[in-house]
């Protein structure tokens, strides 16, 4: 992982400030597909929360591929491939 400021670094700061990450520690991880500056990710966070984010990330994959399963057994997607849905909510958030 690169250091200094990424193609999505605007959006990420964005993010931490929104998220109201304070200096209390944590942070934000910002992951784009198919943007408009291409495919890439971003990361402002403190150095404990850097540090911990491969098992971070291991986790949140380990539960969407439990909720896909689930969804995916009960013949539904819940909204996890709803890219519109998704991308309005997050705008709604944003505001």
């Amino acid at each position: 992982m690169p250091l200094g400021p990424g193609k999505y670094d605007d959006l990420a700061t964005l993010v931490l400030e929104r998220a109201g990450v304070g200096a209390a520690g944590g942070g934000v991880i910002v992951i784009v597909l198919g943007g408009n500056r291409g495919a890439g990710f971003a990361v402002q966070a403190d150095l404990a929360t850097t540090m911990a984010l491969p098992d971070i990330l291991e986790n949140v994959a380990a539960e969407m591929r439990r909720s896909m399963a689930d969804g995916l057994t009960a013949g539904e997607n819940n909204g996890l491939f709803d890219g519109p849905a998704v991308a309005a909510a997050l705008t709604e958030w944003l505001k």
